[in-house]
């Protein structure tokens, strides 16, 4: 998003162009939206039990949890494209970095999702 875009929706604003406020709530917006995509590869399973979802609410659906939560920095760039979606951009690669980042730690390759644990301690 352009400073330009910024400023005509924000009005005044800090020396970089972005007003404190709004590039907070873009931190927010994104650091919760790759969280919740980490949580689906890595705990996202959805099972069916009689043809009705196991999963119905938080006591049963596995969340990130702080401790797994890895620290996420936000870095707005300037640019002459117009906005677009704030939650989105990160998401279609966290899976495939979570992923990869498994496959340098083990040298398994995993092809499902979420990540199965017990696939992990099987021997190569």
């Amino acid at each position: 998003m352009t400073s330009s875009i910024v400023q005509s929706a924000t009005g005044p604003q800090d020396p970089a162009g972005y007003r404190p406020c709004v590039q907070r709530s873009w931190d927010i917006l994104l650091q919760a939206s790759l969280e919740e995509t980490i949580t689906a590869a890595l705990h996202g399973e959805i099972t069916l039990k009689d043809g009705r979802v196991e999963q119905t609410n938080f006591d049963t659906y596995q969340m990130l949890r702080m401790n797994e939560a890895p620290a996420i920095e936000v870095h707005v760039v300037q640019s002459s494209e117009p906005p677009g979606g704030m939650g989105e951009p990160g998401t279609s690669a966290i899976a495939p970095a979570v992923t990869n980042a498994i496959f340098a730690a083990t040298g398994k390759r995993l092809r499902r999702l979420p990540v199965d644990t017990t696939a992990l301690k099987q021997p190569a």
